[in-house]
C-alpha cells in the first residue's frame, strides 16, 4: 500500500523515534553495566586487601584462618599458598581445578592484586578478586581471593531496563501523538505552499505567506521567492498575451515549425490562409496544409539563411502569396511569414495596362491627325472635295483626344479625393426620365426603345452633377453595346435603407469573367467594337468612384432574358428630408457647378446642351410629382448645320494656308476666294 505524504511523515518519525531510543537504551545499559562492574571490582579489592591484612593478625591453620576471615566477609573466601595451589576455602564449593592455578591468583603473585570474571560450574557469574600478603611468623607468604556472584548487578540493569522500558514506551506514545500532529500540521502548511505555488504557475497573485507559526514553516525567505516569481510570471504572461495579441492581429500569416518540421504557433490568419485548424498544430506542416512548396522553404532554411518564394495558392480564389522564411536560431526550427500579395500583383497589372492603354488611347489620335495633317499639307489641302474629310477626320480625333484627357483628370480629381461632392435629396423619377431625353436622339438613331419603371416619390441623397454623370454613361452604354432595335430598361426601387438603379440592356451580354473587371480603367470585352462604337473606356471607372464617393457601390450582372443589366445603389433620401427641394421655376433654380464631369459620350458634342439641361433638370417638384425641367435648346436643322461646318471648314483649312507658309517659306498655299 502506498503512503501518503503524511503517512510517510508519520512513519518516518516513528521509525526515527524508536532507532533513537533502541540506540540510546542500549548505549546506557552498556555504560550502567559498566560503572556498577567498575565498583563491584573496586569495592572487592578493597574486601580483599582488608581480609590479607586480617590474616598477618590471625595464627592458626589454614583452616581456622580462612574461616576466621569467612565471618569478618560474607563472601566466599579461599586461601592460596605461594605457588597458587589452594589450602582452604569457604562460603561455597571450590570453583577452581586444584591443579591448575587460578588467573586471578598468578597475577597477584606477580603483582600483589589481581581481578577476573567467569562462571562457576552452575553458571553463574562469579567476580574474583585476589591479594597477596607477605609472609608471617606462623603463616607463609600466600594469596587470599574473595569471590561474590554478580547476579546482583545483573538484576539492577534488568530492573532499570524494565523502567526505560516502560519510559520508552510512554515517550514512544507521546511521540507518535505528537507526530502526527506535527506530520497533519506539516502537511497543511506545505500544501497551501503548493496551491500557492499553483496559483503563482497559473497566473493568479500568489497570497502573502503568513509569519512562522506551529502550522507554517519560516516565510523570510519564501515571502521573497513568492514575490520574485510572481513577478516573473507575470512578466511572462504579460510577453505572452502582448505574442497573442500581435500574432492575432497581423494581417499576414505566422507559421513557427520545430526541428521536425512540425506546427508549433499559427496565428489566425494562417488558418485562414491555409485552411487548417487548432487540431492540426503539432502535425508535420506537409500533413496539415499539403503546401510540398512550403516544405521546401522551410528546408532551405536548415542552413541558417533566410529564404523566400512567391507562389499561388491552388484553391480558388488563386492567391499570389510571398512566403519568407527564417531560422529559429536559439530554439530550432523555422518561422514563416506570408503576405498576400494578390492586391499588389493586381494593381501592378492594372498599371502596366493602364500605362500601355493610355499610349495606344493617345498614339491613335495623334497618328490620324498627323496622318491627315501631312495628307493635307502633301497638296489635298487643294482637293475641295476630299480636304474637309481630311479636316473633319482631324477634329473628331483631336476632340476624341480632349475627352480622354479630359477623362483621365476627371478620373484622377476622383480618386485624389480633391472632387468634393454635395450630396443633395432629388427626385429619381426625374433623374432617369432627364437622362432618357437627353439620348432620346441617340437611341431614335439606333432605333432602340428606352423605358422606365420607377416610383415618383422615390428619393435619393446624392450629388446632382455626379449622378447625372453615372446615369448618362449607364445609359449610353446600353444604347451604344445593343443591337438595332433592342430595347434598354431603366428601373428604379428601394432596398433597405438604398435606392437601387438597373439599366438592362438586351445587347449581347458580358461574360463572367469579364463581369469583375469591367469596371477598371480601359478595360474592354472587345476591343475593337469598343473602339468602332467610339467611347474612351474610362466611363464606368468614374461611374464606380463616384458611386463610392456617394457612399454607394455599382455591379454589373447578367440580365434575366439577354443581355446586361448594370446597378447602382446608392442612399436613400430621409422623409423629412424631402422638404428641402428646390420647388422653384428653372429661372429660380441653382446653376449647377462647372465640375467638368458631364462627358458623356453620348453628349459629344451635339448634345453638350441636353447634359447641361440634364444638370439643371435635377432640381426637385413643382406639383408635388414631377420635375420642372424648363426649355430644350432650340435644335438647328441640317442646312443651317452644314453652312456652318463649311463656314468652319474654310477658316481651318486658311489657317493651315498660312501655318505651312510660315513653316516653309518657298511653299505658298494659293488662298481661296
Amino acid at each position: 500500500m502506498k503512503l501518503g505524504v503524511r503517512g510517510q511523515l508519520f512513519a518516518i518519525s516513528l521509525l526515527l523515534i524508536v532507532g533513537v531510543g533502541l540506540a540510546t537504551g542500549a548505549f546506557f545499559e552498556s555504560r550502567l553495566r559498566d560503572e556498577l562492574r567498575g565498583r563491584r571490582e573496586v569495592s572487592l579489592l578493597i574486601r580483599a586487601r582488608t581480609a590479607a591484612v586480617a590474616a598477618q593478625a590471625l595464627t592458626g591453620d589454614h583452616e581456622v584462618l580462612v574461616r576466621e576471615l569467612g565471618k569478618l566477609d560474607a563472601g566466599r573466601v579461599a586461601l592460596f599458598d605461594g605457588s597458587g595451589s589452594l589450602r582452604a576455602s569457604v562460603g561455597g564449593p571450590p570453583s577452581d581445578r586444584p591443579d591448575v592455578p587460578a588467573p586471578e591468583v598468578t597475577e597477584a603473585l606477580a603483582t600483589g592484586s589481581g581481578i577476573a570474571r567467569r562462571n562457576d560450574p552452575r553458571g553463574d557469574p562469579i567476580l574474583y578478586a585476589a591479594v597477596a600478603f607477605p609472609p608471617a611468623p606462623d603463616l607463609p607468604q600466600g594469596v587470599i581471593r574473595i569471590a561474590v556472584p554478580l547476579d546482583d548487578a545483573d538484576s539492577t540493569i534488568t530492573a532499570l531496563r524494565k523502567v526505560m522500558f516502560l519510559a520508552g514506551l510512554v515517550g514512544l506514545v507521546l511521540a507518535v501523538v505528537m507526530g502526527g500532529i506535527a506530520a497533519e500540521l506539516m502537511v497543511r502548511a506545505f500544501r497551501r505552499m503548493v496551491t500557492d505555488a499553483v496559483s503563482v504557475a497559473t497566473g493568479e497573485k500568489a497570497p502573502s505567506v503568513a509569519p512562522a507559526s506551529l502550522g507554517r514553516p519560516p516565510s523570510g525567505g519564501l515571502d521573497a521567492a513568492a514575490a520574485e516569481l510572481e513577478r516573473a510570471v507575470s512578466d511572462l504572461a504579460g510577453e505572452r498575451d502582448r505574442l497573442e495579441t500581435i500574432l492575432e492581429r497581423m494581417t499576414d500569416a505566422v507559421l513557427a515549425l520545430d526541428e521536425d518540421e512540425r506546427i508549433t504557433i499559427a496565428n489566425n490568419a494562417a488558418f485562414d490562409l491555409l485552411h487548417f485548424d487548432d487540431d492540426d498544430v503539432g502535425r508535420p506542416l506537409l500533413e496539415a496544409v499539403r503546401l510540398p512548396v512550403l516544405t521546401e522553404l522551410a528546408q532551405r532554411c536548415q542552413g541558417e539563411e533566410d529564404a523566400s518564394i512567391e507562389f499561388e495558392l491552388p484553391d480558388p480564389p488563386h492567391r499570389q502569396i510571398l512566403a519568407r522564411a527564417a531560422p529559429l536560431k536559439w530554439m530550432g526550427g523555422v518561422v514563416i511569414v506570408m503576405h498576400d500579395m494578390t492586391e499588389i500583383r493586381r494593381l501592378e497589372r492594372m498599371r502596366r495596362d493602364f500605362v500601355a492603354n493610355v499610349s495606344h488611347e493617345l498614339r491613335t489620335p495623334i497618328a490620324i491627325i498627323r496622318a491627315n495633317a501631312e495628307t493635307l499639307l502633301d497638296g489635298a489641302i487643294d482637293d475641295e472635295q476630299r480636304a474637309p474629310e481630311f479636316v473633319e477626320a482631324m477634329h473628331r480625333s483631336a476632340e476624341r483626344l480632349n475627352n480622354l484627357i479630359g477623362d483621365l483628370l476627371d478620373l484622377s480629381r476622383i480618386e485624389a479625393g480633391s472632387y468634393a461632392t454635395r450630396l443633395e435629396t432629388l427626385s429619381v423619377d426625374v433623374a432617369l426620365e432627364t437622362t432618357l431625353d437627353a439620348l432620346t436622339a441617340k437611341a431614335e438613331g439606333r432605333r432602340i426603345e428606352l423605358a422606365v419603371s420607377a416610383d415618383p416619390d422615390l428619393f435619393l441623397r446624392a450629388d446632382r452633377t455626379a449622378l447625372g454623370q453615372i446615369l448618362l454613361n449607364l445609359v449610353d452604354n446600353a444604347i451604344k453595346y445593343s443591337d438595332a432595335g433592342g430595347h434598354v430598361m431603366l428601373r428604379a426601387r428601394r432596398v433597405g435603407p438604398l435606392v437601387r438603379i438597373e439599366v438592362e440592356d438586351d445587347g449581347p451580354g458580358i461574360e463572367p469573367h469579364h463581369r469583375r473587371r469591367i469596371f477598371e480603367r480601359f478595360y474592354r470585352v472587345d476591343p475593337s467594337r469598343s473602339r468602332d462604337i467610339g467611347g474612351t473606356g474610362l466611363g464606368l471607372s468614374i461611374v464606380r468612384h463616384l458611386a463610392e464617393q456617394m457612399h454607394g457601390q455599382v455591379g454589373v450582372e447578367a440580365a434575366p432574358r439577354r443581355g446586361s443589366l448594370f446597378w447602382v445603389e446608392l442612399p436613400a433620401a430621409p422623409a423629412d428630408s424631402q422638404d428641402e427641394l428646390d420647388l422653384g421655376h428653372e429661372d429660380d433654380a441653382e446653376e449647377p457647378r462647372d465640375s467638368g464631369l458631364i462627358r458623356a459620350d453620348a453628349a459629344r458634342p451635339a448634345h453638350r446642351g441636353r447634359a447641361h439641361d440634364l444638370q439643371r433638370a435635377l432640381v426637385g417638384r413643382d406639383d408635388g410629382r414631377r420635375v420642372r425641367r424648363g426649355d430644350r435648346p432650340v435644335r438647328r436643322g441640317a442646312g443651317r448645320g452644314r453652312q456652318d461646318r463649311g463656314r468652319r471648314l474654310r477658316g481651318v483649312l486658311e489657317q493651315a494656308r498660312r501655318r505651312a507658309a510660315v513653316d516653309d517659306p518657298r511653299r505658298r498655299l494659293p488662298r481661296r476666294g
